[in-house]
């Protein structure tokens, strides 16, 4: 018994110094550290503001995106140091506008991130300015809306004395009145224009009745109206 007992602990013993040898021995593994990826900024941004009727710089110009950026006295700019804010979006927006002018936005794509040349062209808040509206290709200040129907589309282009389009950039805002909000609601009442208009999506509240909607940029207001039957 007494020789059973001393080979067993030998044998445990022997195991066990193997066993705590070969913990020591096992390297502890390490870990992988992997780098974060650089974000690009260098996305450089210059250009001019002038005024969309003479086609003078604008000197005392702000164009703003984060940070602000004077021109200079001919309307010239260059982005706050020359970069745009590190962000996840491949767009950034940036704002000019000036005293007694109508403000304009322009955006800038960051993906690719290469130089670009971002022109504003305020319009003065004393300029003629009209607005015509579109049902198609049909102008027109009165839309019939059938309640069956999913929605109308409101095309509205701007135009400068009468004739030439504004640019890009430019705010335009319908606002329904409220006595009309019972009947319809405007899906986006913000919009800027592209090849010098844009357009509203609006909907009905399944009531009949007429329903007036403001459409306004700058000091310039027209008011249509929506038949809903």
């Amino acid at each position: 018994m007494r020789n059973m007992i001393f080979c067993l602990l030998v044998v445990c013993g022997i195991f066990g110094t193997c066993w705590d040898l070969a913990i020591a021995q096992t390297p502890t593994p390490t870990p992988t550290i992997i780098p974060t990826p650089a974000i690009d900024c260098s996305c450089l941004a210059s250009g001019r503001v002038t005024n969309a009727i003479t086609g003078e710089g604008i000197a005392d110009a702000i164009v703003v995106g984060g940070d602000a950026s004077y021109a200079s006295g001919d309307g010239s700019y260059i982005w706050a140091s020359n970069e745009f804010p590190c962000e996840s979006s491949s767009t950034h927006i940036l704002t000019a506008s000036a005293e007694n002018y109508i403000t304009q936005i322009k955006i800038a794509y960051t993906e690719p991130c290469v130089e670009q040349t971002l022109n504003f062209s305020l319009i003065p808040s004393s300029a003629p300015l009209s607005i015509q509206t579109f049902a198609g290709d049909r102008e027109t200040s009165e839309f019939p809306y059938q309640k069956t129907s999913s929605g109308i589309v409101i095309t509205a282009k701007v135009k400068i004395n009468g004739e030439r389009s504004v640019d890009d950039g430019i705010l335009v805002t319908a606002t329904v009145r409220k006595a009309g909000k019972r009947y319809i609601s405007i899906i986006n009442p913000y919009a800027l224009t592209t090849n010098g208009g844009t357009s509203f999506a609006i909907t009905s509240k399944d009531l009949s009745g007429k329903a007036r909607v403001v459409l306004k940029t700058g000091n310039t207001k027209k008011v249509i109206t929506v038949l809903v039957e």
